[in-house]
């Protein structure tokens, strides 16, 4: 690799995010300085970068996996570029005059990013093992979920990296992902005995719903952690569009059988003021969605 440039990236801080910060670092042959930021931080973290840096003193700068509208105002430069699968982004694509923009119609960033880069670059390669890695962070993030227990799994390791978890991500599969250590697998145990006692222990209201024409076997929970992961026990039980409700930030999830042919954003649309992609959305508590849980009715689940 050559360091010549001089890049920074503002990357989500989540799986997605951090993933496509290593393909980054993959393509450009570069070793990037970074901040990762959340939505609810960006503008915060973006202007205490500002008090130390200047976006023109840089060759490039990106921002990977967020939705930058918020501050659009303070990163509209030329030696800026934006990757973003999140669909609100396309409400300001417009507004920037310098920055380059790409919101990415993938149900991740990172497969958006690998293709682009790959098309970009095409006397760079990347090897079997990083695109195996890709796939399965995409698998993740899009949910599909067609390879779940190497998915998951791998999501379940990030979450469980303390500290740098761009570093300790790039430490254990800079390489790519072929499978996991003895020891990956015993924090994967872990998780998995953790989403099933949230699953044995929740209630649950069940229900065959008609939605987008079609009736559809709807169950609805409650959770405050490891959303994606009791979702995807609940549709794993043959479910079609599983919803866990956060009663203390009052959002709710939607997520979905990967064979199931329904459009949660609709569905999310129609009912909590929300929005997302085909296979995973969400929303906040409204009167539509309280009407809506009328419909179901409460059934004992429990994982074996």
């Amino acid at each position: 690799m050559n360091n010549d440039k001089k890049i920074h990236v503002f990357v989500h801080a989540d799986l997605d995010g951090s993933a496509c910060f290593l393909l980054l670092e993959w393509y450009l042959w570069n070793y990037p300085t970074y901040t990762m930021t959340t939505h609810l931080n960006m503008r915060n973290d973006v202007s205490r970068w500002l008090l130390k840096n200047k976006i023109e003193d840089y060759d490039a700068v990106y921002f990977v996996a967020l939705d930058t509208c918020p501050v659009l105002d303070l990163i509209d430069h030329k030696n800026v570029q934006i990757f973003d699968h999140h669909q609100e982004a396309k409400r300001c694509k417009e507004l920037y005059e310098n920055a380059k923009v790409e919101i990415l119609e993938y149900g991740s960033t990172i497969l958006g990013l690998y293709r682009y880069l790959k098309e970009l670059y095409q006397n760079r390669k990347i090897t079997a093992d990083q695109r195996r890695f890709v796939a399965i962070v995409d698998d993740y993030v899009s949910y599909r979920l067609l390879e779940r227990d190497s998915s998951i799994g791998l999501n379940m390791i990030y979450w469980n990296y303390q500290g740098d978890k761009i570093q300790k991500l790039k430490k254990d599969f800079n390489n790519g992902y072929t499978t996991f250590t003895e020891d990956q697998f015993k924090v994967i145990d872990y998780y998995k005995q953790k989403v099933k006692k949230i699953v044995n222990e929740a209630d649950f209201y069940v229900g065959d719903v008609k939605i987008q024409g079609v009736f559809r076997k709807i169950v609805s929970t409650f959770a405050d952690t490891c959303v994606n992961e009791v979702a995807a026990e609940l549709t794993n039980l043959g479910y079609e569009i599983a919803i866990v409700v956060n009663t203390e930030t009052q959002k709710i999830s939607f997520r979905k059988n990967h064979a199931s042919n329904v459009d949660l954003s609709k569905v999310a649309r129609s009912i909590a003021n929300g929005g997302g992609y085909k296979n995973t959305a969400g929303g906040m508590i409204t009167e539509s969605f309280l009407a809506f849980t009328k419909l179901l009715e409460k059934k004992e689940i429990k994982l074996t």
